[in-house]
């Protein structure tokens, strides 16, 4: 039987398209609304804080340049972690392979990017373990903050060792669908409020989620 108890703690918005198992539908749907908390044996639902560290900017390497994206296209890049960042001119943030960061290391207005692509990777962008808001708001600084994000295609993402995704598209408001059916969740313990205030959300795809649920009907 089911313990854990899903409560809807704020109103509903949009119509969400969830794909993948059905049974998954029912705890998903918990995850995509804004403001809803999952509660169960195994998931602590505290406000969420972002412990991540800063982490030391330096400058990506020119060989590193994604796929069909020449030097003159960019128009800021980095280093977050062992993740080489590059910013173009059209508001593309893209993410090459190794091990990311806080976000908040990117010495740039984030606010500025309207798409995170991971796909021209050559290896995964690790996940931190600690993923709590690193796509969202966090009270520490604006530049921060997504807030023009409209699309992320995250598919060479690695989430495997991530514990806590808790807030971490909050306030992401100009995203209308996110496809996470690459995300492993097998390690995770918190996703209260992970898309919260993501008002313009209309589609998430979040079919590996069901080992979430298997892990929950197991208790």
């Amino acid at each position: 039987m089911l313990r854990g108890r899903i409560y809807m703690l704020s109103k509903k918005f949009g119509q969400f398209k969830l794909h993948g198992n059905t049974k998954s539908a029912l705890l998903t749907a918990a995850i995509c609304a804004s403001g809803v908390f999952l509660i169960n044996s195994g998931i602590n639902v505290q406000a969420a804080t972002n412990t991540n560290q800063n982490q030391a900017v330096t400058q990506a390497s020119d060989t590193d340049l994604p796929e069909g994206i020449s030097q003159d296209d960019v128009v800021n890049q980095g280093t977050c972690g062992t993740v080489n960042w590059y910013f173009t001119n059209d508001g593309t943030l893209y993410l090459m392979g190794g091990k990311l960061g806080s976000l908040e290391s990117i010495d740039m207005d984030i606010s500025l990017v309207t798409r995170i692509d991971t796909s021209k990777a050559k290896s995964p962008v690790i996940a931190p373990e600690k993923s709590s808001r690193l796509f969202g708001a966090t009270a520490i600084t604006s530049k921060t903050y997504f807030r023009n994000l409209t699309t992320a295609d995250l598919s060479k993402m690695d989430t495997s060792n991530t514990t806590n995704m808790a807030y971490m598209f909050d306030f992401c408001s100009k995203l209308t669908s996110l496809d996470l059916s690459n995300f492993d969740t097998s390690n995770v313990t918190r996703m209260d409020n992970m898309f919260a205030n993501c008002t313009g959300l209309k589609s998430v795809n979040l079919s590996s989620f069901l080992r979430l649920v298997k892990w929950i009907y197991r208790k």
